[in-house]
């Protein structure tokens, strides 16, 4: 039972692809309290995927910074989401899920709010 969901490299393009999915996840997350950080591309920071969730907050890395395949953190489970494809590769390991933390927990210091 996750507690907190991380996302690094935010599209918003889940709500998009998954669309009939996605709403249902999104109000069980809401229901079950879970936390969402996400690392947004620069690009979505006006965009409404960004604002208005419960249990939620976002942060922009720098357009230079940006990338097309989001990863998701959570527990000691990694997924890398390649919306191209539609493709995902799931890490269920702890050593990679805490340097993936690690990683997201020094951008999330340094980004923009």
């Amino acid at each position: 039972n996750a507690r907190e969901y991380l996302v690094l490299g935010g599209t918003g393009k889940v709500s998009e692809i998954l669309e009939f999915y996605f709403p249902h996840h999104e109000k069980a997350r809401v229901k079950r309290k879970i936390k969402l950080r996400v690392l947004f591309n620069e690009n979505l920071r006006d965009n409404s995927v960004t604002k208005d969730r419960e249990h939620f907050q976002a942060r922009f890395l720098p357009e230079n910074f940006s990338s097309p395949i989001p990863t998701l953190i959570y527990e000691d489970t990694i997924v890398i989401l390649i919306w191209t494809e539609p493709l995902a590769f799931v890490i269920k390991n702890k050593e990679v899920a805490q340097t993936y933390k690690q990683y997201f927990e020094l951008l999330w210091k340094h980004a923009a709010h």
